[in-house]
């Protein structure tokens, strides 16, 4: 069972702070913190399958809110890198029968009470699960697995040993940084959420 179960560290005592619970119980979920406030959750693992859920929690207002649910394939596993105000989210695993992996990439551009997103062209080299991501001018993926697997690290679809991806993925810088607000509910009414991008951008290998 998922748990909705959120916790804060205050640094300054060293002690644990009990906080609301999530709208709807996640795990292996991406999450990230966004400007050193806001923490944003999208799709993951809850109750036995994938939600696409998208969740922003503020601390400051002590509050979560719902934002439009992620357009891609609801997955568990996947990776999202933040770049100033843009989400990449790439891959993951849907929960079909041997949890296969789901090769996609998605932008989710933080602006102005929402998230406005898109749909990349596929990166190259094969779907990762679980791999890391960061920023480094843009971007960055690294590592992760060829396959979903378990706690003992063997797939979930033939018990074989999931083998680590050795290349790193970089996109382009995509987000221009914009005035701080603080995230509504829903996505405004004409702000074009959830919509696919009729000219996707790349994905590319450094140096590509």
């Amino acid at each position: 069972m998922s748990h909705p179960g959120l916790c804060g560290w205050t640094p300054g005592d060293l002690s644990w702070t009990e906080l609301p619970p999530t709208p709807t119980p996640i795990e292996d979920a991406v999450a990230v913190g966004w400007r050193d406030r806001w923490l944003v959750v999208v799709s993951g693992w809850s109750d036995g399958a994938n939600t696409d859920a998208t969740q922003v929690f503020d601390p400051l207002a002590g509050a979560w809110a719902t934002w439009e649910p992620f357009p891609g394939t609801a997955v568990f596993g996947a990776t999202g890198a933040l770049d100033d105000d843009t989400l990449v989210l790439v891959d993951g695993v849907a929960d079909t029968a041997g949890f296969p992996l789901v090769h996609q990439t998605w932008a989710g551009h933080f602006r102005d009470g929402g998230v406005d997103r898109e749909e990349l062209a596929d990166h190259p080299g094969p779907a990762r699960y679980r791999a890391a991501g960061g920023s480094l001018a843009g971007a960055v993926f690294v590592g992760g697995a060829d396959r979903a697997y378990n706690y003992d690290g063997r797939a979930y679809a033939d018990g074989s040993a999931a083998e680590p991806i050795g290349s790193v993925l970089r996109a382009g810088r995509l987000s221009v940084r914009a005035p701080a607000q603080r995230p509504s509910a829903r996505c405004r009414a004409g702000s074009h959420c959830c919509t696919r991008s009729s000219a996707p951008r790349s994905v590319a290998s450094p140096g590509a």
